[in-house]
C-alpha cells in the first residue's frame, strides 16, 4: 500500500484521485478549521511540522511515496486585488511569505519521499526560483516544481480559477479557486504509478 500526504490540502483536489484508488492510503493536512469535514483532513499547521509528522510517519509505517504541497498563493499572486500588486500600487513596501515553502521543504528533506510536487501560481516563479529552480510543468494558472514523472497535461486549465471563483464573501472563496480538477490529480496519479524511467524525470 502506498500513502501520500498531501501540505495544505484545502478542499482536497490535489490527491482526490489517490483517495478514488484503491490502493492508495491519503493523509490530508490543512490549518483550516472550516475544511475539517473534507475526508482525511487532519487540521494542523504545515509551519509546525516537528510537532505532528513524526507521529503521523509511525502510524503509516514510514515515509510517505508522495508528497503534495500547495503552499498557500496570496502573496504571490498577481491578480489586482492581492497583496503584492495593492502594495505596489500603494507604494508600500512588500516581502512575500516564504515560510510555507520553506517548511514544505523541510519536510521533503526530512521524509525523503520518492516523488515530490510543489504546485503554485505563476507568479511565484522568482520567489520560488532560488528555492527549487525553473518550474518543471506549467498548465493554465497551475505551476509545479519537484521531484516526479511528468505529468500528461493535454487537457488546457486555462481560466479554471475563474470559472471556479465565487462570491467575494465566501469564506471559502481561496479554496475553491485553488482547487485542482479531478482530471489534473488523475495526470498525478498515473504518472507517479506508472514506470517511468530516470530519463523522463523532470
Amino acid at each position: 500500500m502506498s500513502w501520500v500526504l498531501s501540505l495544505f490540502s484545502g478542499l482536497g483536489g490535489q490527491c482526490q484521485a489517490f483517495v478514488n484508488h484503491p490502493l492508495w492510503t491519503v493523509v490530508r493536512i490543512e490549518n483550516n478549521a472550516k475544511l475539517d469535514s473534507v475526508p482525511h483532513t487532519r487540521i494542523l499547521d504545515v509551519n509546525e511540522w516537528m510537532d505532528w509528522l513524526q507521529p503521523i510517519l509511525e502510524e503509516m509505517g514510514g515515509p510517505p511515496d508522495l508528497i503534495i504541497a500547495a503552499p498557500p498563493c496570496d502573496h504571490f499572486s498577481t491578480a489586482f486585488s492581492a497583496p503584492h500588486p495593492i502594495a505596489r500600487r500603494e507604494k508600500i513596501h512588500f516581502e512575500a511569505d516564504i515560510v510555507p515553502l520553506e517548511s514544505t521543504l523541510d519536510i521533503v528533506e526530512y521524509c525523503k519521499p520518492r516523488y515530490f510536487i510543489v504546485e503554485n501560481v505563476r507568479g511565484a516563479r522568482k520567489e520560488f526560483f532560488p528555492y527549487l529552480g525553473s518550474p518543471s510543468q506549467m498548465n493554465g494558472p497551475y505551476v509545479f516544481w519537484g521531484r516526479y514523472p511528468n505529468m500528461d497535461l493535454q487537457i488546457d486549465f486555462t481560466g479554471i480559477k475563474a470559472q471556479q471563483d465565487t462570491w467575494s464573501d465566501d469564506p471559502l472563496r481561496k479554496n475553491k479557486k485553488a482547487k485542482w480538477p479531478l482530471e489534473l490529480s488523475e495526470s498525478l496519479l498515473e504518472a507517479v504509478s506508472s514506470q517511468t524511467s530516470l530519463a523522463d524525470w523532470c
